[in-house]
């Protein structure tokens, strides 16, 4: 109903080799049939952290705005690029895998065809904003990176805010460890060795400009190397 509240929970999966790269919005758009779009960004969304062959459960609220008009509605993902001489261009939106979502003449990915947003709906009206908004409750959080390999248990976790590394799940506590931070040219940023450790491992890190860098995480004779992305 306009002026009330719906949750909607999507599971998101990169069945790719790849990830994105550059910074994007994630927006949730209500399309009417006649084609006008209203649309809300999802905070503290960032797809660049969706890592190949890992899956994603969102979950966002609504607010419908009360002044919404009443009829049926398309509910749908967009995710536009940043910049905004590119940004209105649908041939630069991502395009879902799945089959019959994607409509090329908006950039949208349709999730559901049929939304109908009526007055009679049942549930009471909670807010008379006059704007769509959107709001995170799941699948957003202040881990910026999840820092995943297929084949090992342990865990590494990057913190943008407080700019920290977060190693967990890690193996006998007689190993030894050594955690070298590398930057895309090859470059050793910082290296620590730890041995005799009783728990998971924080390591603060040098200030870091905007990149991609990479993790080398050596435990007994065995090497791991993962990457991520700093953005501010």
């Amino acid at each position: 109903a306009p002026g009330g509240k719906m949750e909607v929970k999507v599971k998101l999966s990169n069945v790719g080799f790849g990830e994105l790269f550059n910074p994007r919005p994630v927006n949730v758009v209500l399309v009417a049939q006649d084609g006008k779009q209203t649309l809300a960004n999802i905070p503290n969304i960032d797809p660049r952290w969706w890592k190949a062959g890992s899956s994603r459960r969102l979950t966002f609220s609504l607010e419908i705005p009360i002044g919404l008009s009443e009829g049926s509605y398309k509910i749908a993902i967009g995710m536009p690029d940043a910049y905004d001489s590119l940004k209105r261009d649908p041939r630069y939106s991502v395009r879902f895998a799945n089959n019959d979502v994607w409509d090329a003449s908006s950039g949208l990915n349709i999730l559901a065809t049929t939304l109908i947003v009526s007055k009679k709906s049942l549930g009471s009206v909670f807010s008379a904003q006059t704007v769509f908004k959107a709001t995170a409750t799941e699948g957003a959080s202040q881990v910026s990176a999840i820092l995943k390999s297929n084949s090992s248990p342990i865990s590494l976790n990057y913190h943008e805010r407080s700019n920290q590394i977060q190693i967990g799940n890690l193996p006998p506590r007689s190993q030894t460890i050594r955690v070298e931070l590398v930057s895309i040219l090859g470059e050793s940023i910082i290296q620590k060795d730890y041995s005799g450790i009783t728990s998971d491992i924080s390591m603060d890190l040098p200030k870091l400009n905007m990149g991609l860098y990479l993790i080398k995480l050596q435990v007994g004779n065995k090497q791991e190397i993962r990457n991520f992305i700093v953005t501010k």
